[in-house]
Parts: structure tokens; sequence; C-alpha cells
């Protein structure tokens, strides 16, 4: 039986997709995903297409991952109910605070079962 599962949203490909050079979330995490799947820790990651579609798109990814509708939840024995939801941002010289407080607006419903974490993909 799982125990959790987790959602990790990224902003972009950058982020979200590996690589030879090994950037992507899944190369940098070897580690934890390996220790995830043993622990039975359900994970996924949902990969955006860059801020704009992150910003459109995250208040209804994180809704169906947190709070499914319960047809959803009844029919798909497969996926458990979400508990997490790491978010990545990438940075890109913007306002690290103003970044944050638009995502807790966005979400206010959901306080405490995300967190928000920044990198920076730039050279």
């Amino acid at each position: 039986m799982t125990k959790e599962n987790i959602l990790f949203i990224v902003e972009g490909k950058t982020e979200g997709c590996p690589t030879i050079w090994g950037k992507g979330l899944w190369n940098i995490l070897k580690a934890e995903k390996d220790w995830m799947r043993k622990g039975r820790i359900f994970h996924d990651i949902e990969v955006f297409n860059g801020k704009y579609d992150m910003k459109d798109t995250m208040k209804f990814t994180v809704r169906q991952h947190l709070s499914p509708p319960k047809k959803t939840v009844t029919k798909a024995k497969v996926k458990p109910l979400g508990d997490y939801v790491f978010i990545l941002r990438d940075l890109d010289c913007e306002d690290k605070k103003k970044i944050e407080d638009e995502i807790d607006n966005e979400l206010s419903d959901y306080k405490g079962r995300y967190s928000i974490h920044f990198c920076h993909t730039g050279n």
C-alpha cells in the first residue's frame, strides 16, 4: 500500500526533463527517487512550458493532486489521493518574495501542503 503521494511541479523543460548533461529534477534527485520508490511513496512530476504556463495552470494542477473530484478518486485505484506538492520555480532575476507571495495567494486553500523552492538555471 502506498504511504504518500508527492507531486513535483517545475516551471519548464530545463528543470523537468532529464538530459545527458545532468539537468532535470530526476537526474538531480536520483537517490531520493530511488528511496521514494523503495518506500512505496508515489511520486510524479508535472513539467510546465515556462513561467506563464505554470502561473496559468498551477492552481488547477495542485487542486487535481490534493483534492481531485471524488469520482476520480474512487475510480483511480492506481494513483492515491495527493499528500504534498513541491514547487520548483526558476528565479530569472525576479523578486523571490513577490513570487512566493503570488504563489501563496494563489494556493491559499492548500497552506501547509506545498513548499516553494527556487533554482537558478542561468549561465
